[in-house]
């Protein structure tokens, strides 16, 4: 008996090329103001301002994509992407900006002291900076669940933390492979090239797949019937 086409893997294959496909074009559509400030800036080096500014809007954008992305994965649904994506980014525009805010600048201030304190109380460069990679990394490791919480539940920012930090440490090992897949992306397109950014959904992707199970758990013991 022949299987419906929806029932065959070459159904699901072009459901997944769907799902990248639209949800990299309107992550990079919603990021048009940062990418053209990224490129202005590299090109005549005086658009800093603008680039960081505009940084912002990558926060409710990328709460979007992982609200997309935990639907298809979680939820099987790849359906109406686009109508899915402007939803949570307009319910998560506020939210996505502060939590995004708040990481960025503490890894800023990271970055800054692992490249400038060192220099400034006379220690070893690379102990230092050594010291404040970690603290870097460690950032990204919670921050990943952090970003998952809030794209899913409608929650307080210190209930979304404590729930964060507790299934980041439960998760240590998958939290680790999403927190390396992280890191290697923001490399690529940090000193590579930044066209790479539109990986960013595939990355999502990968990093709901392997968290699914956490979101699942989140879902049925504290918010299924509220």
């Amino acid at each position: 008996m022949i299987k419906p086409f929806y029932e065959l893997k070459l159904y699901t294959v072009f459901d997944h090329i769907y799902l990248f496909f639209i949800s990299s074009l309107l992550f990079i559509i919603v990021n048009i103001p940062f990418i053209m400030f990224l490129y202005m800036n590299y090109v005549t080096g005086s658009f800093l301002l603008g680039v960081y500014v505009s940084a912002i809007l990558i926060g409710p954008a990328l709460l979007a994509v992982i609200s997309v992305m935990v639907n298809a994965v979680v939820n099987g649904e790849f359906h109406k992407v686009a109508g899915k994506f402007f939803k949570s980014y307009k319910e998560n525009f506020f939210e996505g900006i502060y939590y995004f805010a708040v990481v960025a600048v503490i890894m800023y201030m990271l970055n800054f002291d692992r490249l400038n304190i060192a220099r400034l109380i006379g220690y070893n460069i690379k102990a230092v900076s050594i010291i404040f990679l970690i603290a870097e990394v460690i950032v990204i490791f919670f921050s990943i669940m952090l970003f998952l919480v809030v794209s899913r539940f409608y929650i307080k920012a210190k209930q979304a933390i404590k729930l964060s930090i507790f299934y980041s440490v439960k998760n240590f090992k998958n939290i680790m492979l999403s927190s390396a897949l992280v890191i290697v992306l923001g490399y690529i397109v940090t000193y590579v090239n930044a066209f790479f950014i539109i990986l960013s959904t595939g990355a999502v992707y990968a990093v709901v797949f392997l968290l699914k199970n956490s979101l699942i758990e989140i879902e049925e013991k504290y918010y299924k019937n509220k």
